[in-house]
């Protein structure tokens, strides 16, 4: 089920806003971001992730309709932290220089 709702940002889309995908449990996800403080890419990524289930449930896939179990979270973090994140969700075939 947890791979029925995977939600994945592209990495170049990560480095450039300063967000990646912390932890995800089916309608759950937690993201870790650079500035905390920035409202307008919290918002962003909350409606990222609700249009994203929100298609799921349209398309008629195996994912139930929520029944408002949507939940997201954001934790703060450094460049360092979201380079490692973006490796550990799409791998080691491309090596992020960390400076």
């Amino acid at each position: 089920m947890e791979d029925e709702f995977r939600f994945v940002l592209a990495p170049a889309y990560s480095l450039f806003v300063g967000a990646a995908v912390k932890k995800q449990s089916g309608e759950k996800i937690r993201f870790v971001v650079e500035d905390i403080d920035d409202e307008a890419l919290k918002d962003s990524l909350r409606r990222a992730f609700k249009n994203h289930l929100d298609y799921l449930h349209e398309s008629g896939g195996r994912a139930e309709k929520s029944a408002g179990r949507l939940e997201v979270s954001f934790v703060a973090g450094n460049r360092r932290k979201i380079r490692r994140y973006i490796l550990k969700k799409h791998g080691e075939p491309w090596k992020l220089r960390v400076v």
